[in-house]
Formats: C-alpha cells, structure tokens, sequence
C-alpha cells in the first residue's frame, strides 16, 4: 500500500562473549524471543545466548581409616597377679609400628554445566513510538 513503509522494524544484535570458547566440549545456543503487540505487530522482547560444556571434576573418596590395635601386655592376657614376694618379670615392650598416611584416591566426574547471559539488542521500529522506546 503506498505510504506505508517496507519493513515494520528492523532489530540489531550485539555479539554476546562466550567464557568457555578454549573447551572441545562447549556449545552454544542462541534463543530469541518475539511476540505480538495488541497490534499484532512482532516486536523483539529477549535475547538470551546459553553456552553449554562439561567439566571433570575430582572428588575425594572417603576410605575407613586404619585401626591401630595397641600391644596387650603379658599380664592382661589373663595370668593371675603374682603373689606377695615373687618376682614380676616385666614383658616386653612392643613399640607400635609407624602409621602411613592414608593416601587420598580420588573419583573422576563428568558434570555438565550451562550458564546463560543475556545479549543486548536495539530495536528501529516504526510502530512504536518515540517515546516508548527504551
């Protein structure tokens, strides 16, 4: 129809910065978001960029800890006490074995991560106003 203009509005989106763009495993998405005014004319609302990757992480295992069981003497082990004037021979005295430290192992898991960002844009649109736009 003459006097209307050719294009309705026209919307320009900036770059969005991806973080995770060194990863082999990162992938990104893009979702915009149009909808219809009361005059059911298509207006740009959100623009969002979702970077998807997946990261090894490490994770501790948690392993019973050694038992140190200490040398009984001679004399717990049930011998009666020894009578008034008889000579006690004291046992031998075991000195414990050093204890290692428990080595730490750990479990390798695969977890997959996303972070999502919104993306500027500018809207020229003739059926908006001046003074709407923002």
């Amino acid at each position: 129809m003459a006097g209307l203009p050719f294009s309705i509005a026209s919307y320009e989106i900036s770059r969005g910065k991806r973080t995770h763009q060194d990863n082999p495993t990162s992938s990104t998405k893009l979702c915009i978001r149009v909808k219809n005014n009361i005059n059911q004319i298509p207006e740009l609302e959100r623009v969002e960029m979702t970077e998807c990757w997946t990261e090894e992480e490490k994770i501790p295992i948690k392993t019973a800890p050694k038992v140190v069981v200490p040398p009984k003497a001679a004399a717990e082990e049930g011998k009666e006490p020894a009578a008034a004037g008889e000579e006690v021979k004291a046992a031998p005295v075991e000195t414990p074995a050093p204890v290692e430290p428990a080595k730490t192992e750990y479990e390798t898991k695969i977890r997959k991560k996303e972070r999502t960002t919104e993306v500027p844009f500018k809207t020229i649109s003739h059926a908006i106003p001046p003074d709407m736009k923002v």
